[in-house]
């Protein structure tokens, strides 16, 4: 499954380190010694989840589903179905008298025997029992039938049209993952059982239906109906079954003998809009059957974009699900591809469906291994610098998530809902680690345990375990200490790195600690890694291993270096603190052979040396020549930054002689830091001429982030602009809400309302989250869309009041919560009441905090005022015991005056 779009693609160098190497850096190139100063630490991760995650445990089998025979009829307009699905099983226990099956939502009408006799049956909540009438054991097959019919909320999901969107199209499409297929169809819903599965579906005359493995048999029926009739033979887990039908076109293709199938929605779309998605199938095949040594798993393969998807796409065996919107013109072609959402879910047709995690804490071993093989497609396609920058993007994914949201183990068995897994640990740091160990192990022992674990577990379900046993047999290592530290527990090392030079005894000192906190969840990692020390004479390569909190290495070199470049590729996952010299990170921008090493340098060059003329005119020079467009790319965003003159001539010059639509789009976004005619004059070109969507969108934003006279004006110009995914549209309303709030909020509104633009909707909810926190109507306006009929509306709506900060969004969030059954809308909604509820705690917190002060500077007044009253009171005391003492004085004075004149 596919989540969001993927980055896009990048390798590493081919192999490993071999044992020879690490015997001759340990014995003859190192002196060790553990410092004694305690590193600083990094700031606590927040935990995973809530009260509500509680520890889950694989559902226990008490039979073996041998096949599924499922028959299924629609009612578009009433969003309805009638079914009957006939389960064959074997018991797994003794006098096995009672088949129990997850059913939700549907209404159950029979149940027979193999014989067609009538079963009694229960169905309370999720479960239909169905008394068998006799026991079975463990050497018995029988066949249960159900019949049923319902409106699902779930599992299967309509698409029709209506009187605010008269011209969508009529389909229907499943989405069993994770648990959701027994929605519309009685089934054991949990990933440990794997069964055959054909389904005969009929639909209206004009219309076709795709489903898992071959088509059987299409029959005409007497009413004008078809019936397609699709049979898979290859055992898979029932959230892999799949049902799409509807108006589509077919485009058929071939790859090597296995018939492929591209299924577009209506009849417009062109065969030039298809290749541009899914041309390169073919290829994609090829390599992952040849790496993985295993032959395409399936008898055919099936790719269907339909309108609305819940994802960007869903592995179903045989029949993968996309969105729509992956179909994409030509001038969007320069910065939009298909191809890492494609090779995702083929990549799934192994890592996923053929083996399959046993449960749902090891999700990794699907989405972590696509996510990787995508990546390692790019690298046999693009090339290294675009394999090496999409595996730093899974990188910058994982932490943002990591820092940014929680921490968890990739391995995890806590969580409130299966969907609360499906996140950047299994995907982006999935593929991380995958990629780590590939450098642990080498290219050809990496290799050689992948294909033992896909040989030894095809057609299985598999746990993290069994992936770690094909990889040491594989290689003869232990890797039990590498398993532990980044599957069961949390994090990443975070290295604080620096180096100095011994010119007398021509020795490098390198320095490493690791900073994070070590503690239950985050270890003190044990990290090989490649070090690389580049001279005048050339590069001398270092492979160490860091294995406490602070390590301290030397080394002889013929010079002192010109670089040195710690994670030499960026194969290992972490933080990195890696301050230089200014001449160093000119070096490095010029002349590292590694594109991530160029661009940190680059970027370390903006940050540090914002205002160095030297370092501005490096920038420059990499924006105008650096071959890779990658580096340019990130040229750009520094000289953004940088600002100045230099920066300013270069962006304004690079940007008319660009060819590369990404790099475009990054320096017209980079322009926009400049409020000055000379940036505005490109913008206006870019944003009237280009061919690229992306680009005239970012020209527009910059305009109005550089205020530009003509910004205003021009973002109303284009409010009906039409493009990819309507990129100028949504530029050109968040520019307004920023320029001319009024006429912005009312566009916002108008655009977000259901029966405009559907992708102009979300990102008006989504603009609509930090504009005008303090207007009610805003939030009004933002909670009434949660009953939006459109998913995406509902769940932007939910992350939009969460944004807004608006605690008087939970009662209507609460409601939406209890309402809704779909597991990410769950999600959304949870997390926006906790977050809603932290504020207000911390509002209250807040709150009684500055009472508390204000009191106890109150308290502290009326102290003073007490003691100065005290004092005063004393102060009179005194005087008093003054005055009477001089009062007794004055009287015995006169007491003895008067005896004396007696």
């Amino acid at each position: 499954m596919t989540r969001l779009a993927l980055p896009t693609p990048r390798p590493a160098h081919a192999t490993g380190p071999s044992r020879s190497t690490l015997f001759f850096v340990t014995v003859a190139a190192i002196a060790w010694a553990v410092g004694a100063a305690a590193p600083p630490l990094a700031a606590d991760p927040k935990p995973f989840g809530d009260e509500t995650f509680t520890r889950h445990f694989p559902r226990l089998r008490t039979y073996d589903v041998r096949h599924y025979a499922i028959r299924l009829a629609f009612d578009p307009a009433h969003g309805a179905i009638q079914g009957e699905v006939a389960i064959s099983f074997r018991p797994l226990h003794p006098a096995f008298s009672e088949l129990k099956l997850d059913c939700s939502e549907l209404h159950v009408t029979a149940a027979a025997g193999a014989d067609g006799a009538a079963l009694k049956f229960t169905h309370e909540k999720d479960t239909l029992a169905v008394q068998l009438g006799r026991t079975f054991g463990p050497g018995d097959e029988t066949t249960v039938t159900i019949t049923y019919d319902g409106r699902p909320r779930k599992g299967i999901y309509f698409v029709r049209p209506d009187a605010a969107y008269p011209g969508r199209p009529l389909q229907l499409w499943t989405q069993g993952e994770d648990e959701d297929t027994h929605y519309w169809v009685p089934c054991y819903d949990f990933p440990n059982d794997l069964a055959t599965s054909e389904c005969r579906v009929t639909v209206p005359a004009g219309q076709v239906a795709i489903g898992n493995g071959k088509l059987a048999e299409i029959a005409t029926n007497p009413d004008g109906t078809r019936t397609f009739h699709w049979k898979e033979e290859v055992p898979h887990v029932s959230y892999l079954l799949s049902v799409v039908a509807g108006e589509f076109t077919e485009h058929r293709a071939d790859a090597a003998g296995l018939p492929l199938l591209y299924v577009v929605p209506g009849s417009t779309i062109d065969a030039d809009t298809v290749a541009r998605s899914f041309g390169k199938t073919p290829d994609m095949i090829a390599f992952f059957a040849a790496r993985i040594g295993r032959p395409f798993p399936f008898e055919k393969y099936a790719q269907c974009a339909v309108h609305d998807f819940l994802f960007g796409g869903m592995e179903n065996a045989s029949a993968t699900t996309l969105t729509a919107n992956t179909l994409h013109d030509a001038r969007a072609h320069g910065e939009e591809s298909s191809e890492g959402l494609v090779a995702h879910e083929l990549a799934h047709q192994w890592w996923g469906d053929l083996l399959t995690c046993a449960d749902w804490s090891h999700i990794w071993l699907n989405e972590g291994f696509a996510t990787y093989f995508a990546a390692l497609y790019t690298e046999h396609a693009a090339g290294a610098d675009d394999f090496r920058l999409e595996m730093q993007g899974n990188l910058d994914a994982y932490l943002g998530e990591d820092g940014g949201e929680y921490r968890r183990p990739i391995v995890c068995d806590r969580y409130a809902e299966p969907m609360d897994l499906f996140d950047s640990h299994a995907y982006s740091k999935g593929a991380l680690v995958l990629h780590y160990l590939r450098f642990v192990l080498g290219d050809a022992a990496w290799w050689k345990g992948i294909a033992l674990y896909a040989a030894r577990h095809g057609g299985t379900n598999v746990t993290t375990g069994d992936f770690r046993k094909a990889m040491e047999e594989s290689s003869g290592k232990d890797l039990g200490w590498f398993f532990d530290q980044w599957l069961y527990r949390g994090g990443h090392p975070a290295f604080a790195v620096s180096w100095d030079w011994d010119e007398e005894r021509k020795l490098v000192g390198l320095h490493v600690r690791q900073t994070q906190k070590a503690d239950d969840l985050t270890p003190i990692f044990r990290v090989p890694v490649d070090v690389e020390f580049v001279t005048p004479k050339g590069k001398t390569p270092l492979w160490i291993e860091v294995t406490q909190p602070e390590m301290h290495v030397v080394m002889p070199l013929d010079a002192k270096p010109l670089l040195v470049a710690f994670d030499k590729y960026g194969w290992v996952p972490k933080t990195l603190d890696f301050p230089k010299a200014k001449e160093e990170y000119l070096y490095q921008a010029a002349n590292d052979d590694d594109v991530l090493g160029r661009i940190q340098a680059l970027r370390q060059l903006g940050a540090r040396l914002r205002d160095d003329g030297d370092a501005q005119g490096r920038v420059a020079e990499s924006l105008a020549q650096d071959a890779y467009w990658g580096a340019r790319r990130a040229a750009a965003g520094v000289l953004g930054e940088m600002k100045g003159e230099k920066a300013l001539t270069a962006l304004a010059a690079a940007v008319e002689a660009e060819a590369d639509a990404r790099v475009r789009h990054a320096i017209a976004d980079a322009l926009g830091n400049f409020t000055d005619e000379r940036a505005f004059a490109p913008l206006r070109k870019r944003r009237a001429e280009d061919t690229s969507y992306g680009v005239r969108a970012a020209a527009l934003a910059a305009l109005v982030r550089g205020k530009a006279p003509d910004a205003a004006a021009l973002c109303r110009a284009a409010l009906d602009e039409a493009s990819h995914h309507e990129a100028v549209r949504n530029a050109a309303l968040a520019g307004l809400l920023e320029l001319d709030a009024a006429a912005g909020l009312e566009t916002a509104w108008n655009q977000a309302r259901y029966g405009n633009v559907t992708h102009a909707r979300g990102p008006a909810v989504s603009a609509l989250a930090h504009h005008r926190k303090e207007d009610p109507a805003v939030t009004d306006f933002l909670m009434g869309l949660l009953d939006d009929p459109y998913y995406w509306t509902r769940e932007s709506a939910a992350n939009a009041l969460k944004d807004r900060g608006d605690t008087r969004a939970i009662p209507a969030l609460e409601k939406f919560l209890a309402g809704t059954v779909d597991g990410r809308l769950r999600k959304a909604a949870t997390r926006a009441l906790r977050q809603l509820r932290e504020g207000s705690e911390a509002r209250r917190v807040e709150g009684l905090r500055t009472e508390a002060k204000r009191l106890e500077t109150e308290a502290v007044r009326k102290e003073a005022e007490a003691e100065t009253r005290r004092a005063e009171a004393e102060e009179a005391r005194a005087r008093a015991r003054k005055a009477r003492a001089e009062a007794e004085r004055i009287e015995r004075e006169r007491g003895v005056a008067g005896e004396r004149t007696n």
